[in-house]
């Protein structure tokens, strides 16, 4: 059974480091934003294990004017759980909280390989690709709420 649940910024990071930047430090995975109030962090787990995260910020992209953006950062599903449902699930939990609490969009800056993923659940690219300096290629993705 898979439950979705608010979790802390300390939980978040051990699936971060792991999935998203395993060939850097276990700080790289450590986000400015984190520790703000109003970031939540969501969970999903199978029979009481975390097995996949992301964070969620109330903020527009860079050099928008963008009132009431929600950001979709850093989610990550354990490789032994990915194709079962668990990114899905996260990203419905965004985007209802982001919608609940007076979000109007939803964006992510998604790895080129997770590109297929974010546009069978309604986001489409905002722009050329763009390279992030030790992670490699990314779209900015988006879609309204």
């Amino acid at each position: 059974m898979k439950m979705i649940s608010r979790v802390s910024a300390s939980e978040v990071y051990p699936i971060r480091q792991q999935v998203l930047r395993p060939d850097q430090p276990p700080e790289s995975a450590v986000y400015p934003r984190d520790e703000l109030e109003s970031t939540y962090h969501i969970g999903v787990f199978e029979e009481g294990s975390l097995v996949g995260i992301v964070s969620l910020y109330p903020e527009g992209p860079e050099g928008y004017e963008m009132d009431n953006a929600w950001r979709v950062r850093g989610m990550a599903v354990l490789p032994e759980h990915h194709g079962r449902g668990f990114g899905s699930k996260l990203l419905q939990a965004c985007m209802a909280y982001a919608a609940a609490h007076g979000g109007k969009a939803l964006w992510c800056n998604a790895r080129v390989m997770a590109r297929p993923f974010y546009e069978l659940r309604g986001l489409s690219i905002d722009g050329e690709e763009f390279d992030i300096p030790g992670i490699g290629p990314h779209y900015r993705m988006i879609c309204p709420l």
